[in-house]
C-alpha cells in the first residue's frame, strides 16, 4: 500500500509514471484530510446547513481528486479520511456509503489525543480499514505510557469486533521527528501490540513521508542472544553435540559459534 496526497499537483503525473512501472502497489490510497473543508471557526452548534455546505465541498473535493478530468475514476484504488469527526457518526456512515459507490475502498485515519471517542464508527461495512497516528510511539521516540494510551481501549474494542465478523485491516502509522533514533525496547513493545492485535506497521521519520529513498523500520530487533536461536546457529550446536571425536572441522566451527 502507498498513500498519497491526491490534491498535490504532481499525484497525476506521478501515478501516470506508476502505472507504467513493474512494481505496482496493490493498493494507492489517497489522503483527504476533511478539516480542509472547515471555516476559519467551527460553530459549536452544527446545524444543518453548516453539516450541508461541508458536506457539498467534501464532495466537491473528492470529485477533483479521484476522478479525471473526463469524468472517469482514476488510479486510486481507497481513500483514506482525516479529519471526519466534523461530522455526526450518521452522517458520517452515509457520506461513506456514497463514496463507496465510486468502487474505492475506505480508511478512517484517527490519532491522539482522542482517538476513536466513539466505538461505533467504524459500524460501517463501507469501512474497510482504520489507521491510527502514532498510538505507540510518540514524534519523539518516546512510547506512549499505558494511561496516555488509555483513550485506545474503545478503539481497539472497536476494530477488534469489526475484524471479527468481517474482513478489516488495521494499521498504525508512527511518524517520528527527524534525527530521532528510537530504542529496541520502544520497537520491540510497538511490534508485540501489532503482532497482537494483528496490526500492520509503519514506522518512519517525518521526511520518509515524501523521500522513499529513506529507509524504515520494517522488522522487529533482535534481542541480545535471539541469534542462537537461528535454524542454522542450532544446526551448528547438534552437529557439536553428536560429534564423537573432535576434529578441525568442529573447532573451527565452535569458533564460529563463539564469535558470533
Amino acid at each position: 500500500m502507498i498513500i498519497l496526497n491526491p490534491l498535490q499537483n504532481y499525484i497525476p503525473r506521478a501515478l501516470a509514471e506508476l502505472s507504467g512501472s513493474q512494481k505496482i502497489p496493490q493498493r494507492i490510497i489517497g489522503r483527504l484530510d476533511l478539516n480542509n473543508v472547515l471555516t476559519a471557526t467551527t460553530p459549536s452548534h452544527k446545524s444543518s446547513k453548516f453539516l450541508l455546505s461541508c458536506l457539498d465541498r467534501t464532495m466537491s473535493m473528492f470529485l477533483a481528486a479521484f476522478r479525471t478530468s473526463e469524468g472517469d475514476k482514476n488510479d486510486f484504488t481507497g481513500i483514506l479520511l482525516a479529519g471526519w469527526e466534523i461530522y455526526p457518526i450518521p452522517v458520517f456512515h452515509e457520506l461513506c456509503s456514497v463514496i463507496s459507490t465510486f468502487g474505492l475502498e475506505i480508511y478512517v485515519e484517527t490519532s491522539a489525543p482522542d482517538f476513536l471517542a466513539d466505538g461505533t464508527a467504524l459500524s460501517c461495512n463501507a469501512i474497510s480499514g482504520l489507521i491510527i497516528r502514532n498510538g505507540l510511539v510518540l514524534p519523539d521516540g518516546e512510547r506512549r505510557d499505558c494511561f496516555d494510551m488509555e483513550p485506545l481501549r474503545t478503539t481497539v474494542k472497536s476494530f477488534v469486533s469489526q475484524s471479527c465478523v468481517r474482513d478489516f485491516t488495521v494499521f498504525v502509522w508512527e511518524t517520528l521527528d527527524d534525527n530521532v533514533v528510537i530504542s529496541n525496547a520502544v520497537l520491540k513493545r510497538t511490534f508485540a501490540w501489532c503482532n497482537f492485535y494483528s496490526v500492520v506497521s509503519w514506522i518512519g521519520c517525518q521526511s520518509a513521508l515524501t523521500d522513499a529513498t529513506i529507509d524504515i523500520i520494517k522488522a522487529e530487533p533482535l534481542s541480545a542472544f535471539a541469534w542462537l536461536k537461528e535454524p542454522r546457529v542450532m544446526e551448528l550446536h547438534d552437529m557439536w553435540k553428536s560429534k564423537k571425536a573432535v576434529s578441525k572441522v568442529i573447532l573451527v566451527t565452535r569458533s564460529w559459534i563463539q564469535c558470533r
